[in-house]
């Protein structure tokens, strides 16, 4: 099968922030699929104006570490100087390449499960001071399971989401599409809420907690990684084509 023709026509409802995975919808649309966009999630400042962050990016020289589990954490330190010992840890990929290209500065740790609770296995036997910059609502995953191997662990609010208005024409647009990509437990939760049993058939989730959270609500769900997204459209393709 050609990379052209690999996804046949398969619809995808992708419901990330707007101006987020051009490179993916375009990967998918070049392969012969058609992406629904519906974003579910706004990324907006914290609640105190980055107050918190802004302290403790003054404070970096105390920090051994800088630990982040979205892109957008990342994001939000854009302009901050590095000190030159202070490393990196990145729960995937995409947020190494954000650190790369926000910063200027590669990750040390890139775990190969990019979960927090991987992000944790990933890091070495010595423990020191840990920045997180996570989202308002993030687990506290990172934290506990840092602070048990022994390290020291500040967390602050580098951003928070909210849902954005969606119109009615997008909804029912979504309705139509045969695989929904769910990244986190707010977007299937969202979706649910917004659709109901008018959600799509399949969910294709990436990692666990999105799993638990579209487990009840789609006729199937399959189980990716952040990188492996595509390459499980282009499976479920073939095995319903």
């Amino acid at each position: 099968m050609s990379q052209v023709a690999a996804l046949g026509g398969l619809t995808v409802l992708s419901c990330r922030p707007a101006g987020r995975g051009q490179s993916f919808h375009a990967r998918v649309e070049a392969a012969g699929g058609r992406v629904v966009r519906l974003p579910l999630v706004e990324v907006r400042p914290p609640a105190d104006g980055g107050v918190a962050l802004a302290d403790a990016l003054s404070r970096l020289d105390t920090f051994d570490w800088i630990a982040c589990t979205s892109v957008n954490g990342v994001e939000a330190l854009a302009g901050t100087e590095l000190p030159p010992g202070l490393r990196l840890a990145a729960v995937g990929p995409a947020t190494a390449a954000a650190f790369e290209g926000v910063l200027g500065r590669n990750a040390l740790v890139i775990p190969r499960v990019h979960t927090a609770r991987g992000l944790v296995d990933g890091f070495p036997p010595r423990p020191g001071r840990v920045l997180a910059p996570l989202a308002e609502l993030a687990s506290d995953d990172l934290a506990v399971g840092l602070t048990e191997r022994g390290y020291e662990v500040e967390v602050v609010t580098a951003y928070s989401t909210a849902v954005p208005e969606v119109s009615d024409r997008a909804l029912e647009e979504a309705t139509g599409a045969e695989v929904a990509v769910i990244s986190s437990p707010s977007i299937a939760t969202r979706l649910v809420d917004l659709l109901g049993h008018r959600v799509p058939p399949v969910a294709v989730t990436t990692g666990p907690r999105s799993t638990a959270a579209a487990a009840d609500h789609f006729g199937d769900v399959v189980e990716s990684s952040p990188e492996g997204l595509f390459d499980s459209l282009v499976e479920l393709a073939a095995r319903t084509r």
